[in-house]
């Protein structure tokens, strides 16, 4: 999760929130300054979430996401 600050006509600037929801799968790279290889963990399947407003409602929206992506049976 994070914001950024965006500006909206006759409103000034406000604070937009975005969320992303991701599974995680590892996977082998060359890491840059060895040059060898090694195991990454890397961001999947992205989806997100963002939300002009209150905290309390991005909350809302990010839980609902990741229920959806099914968290509540994920094995780890």
């Amino acid at each position: 999760m994070d914001g950024g600050m965006i500006h909206i006509r006759e409103e000034g600037w406000k604070e937009v929130k975005i969320g992303c929801i991701f599974d995680v799968e590892q996977e082998i790279v060359i890491d840059e300054q060895t040059q060898e290889e090694i195991e990454a963990g890397c961001a999947r399947n992205n989806t997100y979430v963002a939300h002009l407003g209150e905290p309390g409602a991005f909350g809302q929206k990010v839980w609902a996401e990741a229920k959806r992506r099914g968290w509540t049976t994920a094995a780890r």
